[in-house]
């Protein structure tokens, strides 16, 4: 798959999952091209909502090939922001169904997917079980053109892990 092929899908899960309503937007907006404020462009993982009948509604929210535009409210401050479609690595609607891009998320994201694996193998082979968490969101991992068999990137060294949080 090329990169205008994987693009141009990303575009068409964007329109089906906002068919549906809210999509809450995974970027990475260290990429170049990313347009938000300057107090995300450092993290390796800010979600946006983006939605056709939000509350506070996006006039001028315009999705084409080359990614989305619009002017969104951060802290009740309106701020011009571009996503383009290579900086985007997951969708997830408000009923929990999305795509996550695998071939396209940050190394600091896998790592601390890895690191919270490992935790949760050390709970369990040492009995110390929590309650089971609610399910978490209905994801399908699209490769991007990456054999799904190929091990993931390695861990960057010297970065601190970011925080996720899980919004539903």
């Amino acid at each position: 798959m090329n990169e205008e092929q994987n693009q141009l899908s990303k575009r068409e899960a964007m329109d089906s999952l906002l068919a549906q309503g809210d999509v809450l937007l995974q970027l990475d907006p260290r990429l170049e091209g990313v347009s938000v404020p300057l107090k995300f462009l450092e993290q390796p993982l800010l979600v946006l909502r983006i939605g056709l009948e939000m509350p506070i509604p996006i006039p001028d929210l315009d999705i084409d090939d080359l990614g989305i535009t619009a002017t969104l409210s951060f802290d009740r401050t309106p701020h011009a922001v571009v996503v383009p479609w290579d900086a985007v690595f997951g969708m997830v609607t408000e009923q929990g169904q999305g795509l996550l891009w695998t071939a396209d998320v940050p190394v600091e994201i896998v790592d601390q997917m890895r690191q919270a694996s490992l935790e949760e193998a050390a709970d369990e082979a040492a009995g110390d079980l929590a309650p089971p968490a609610p399910a978490p969101p209905c994801l399908v991992a699209l490769d991007g053109g990456r054999d799904s068999s190929e091990p993931l990137p390695e861990p960057h060294e010297g970065t601190p892990p970011p925080t996720l949080r899980v919004v539903r």
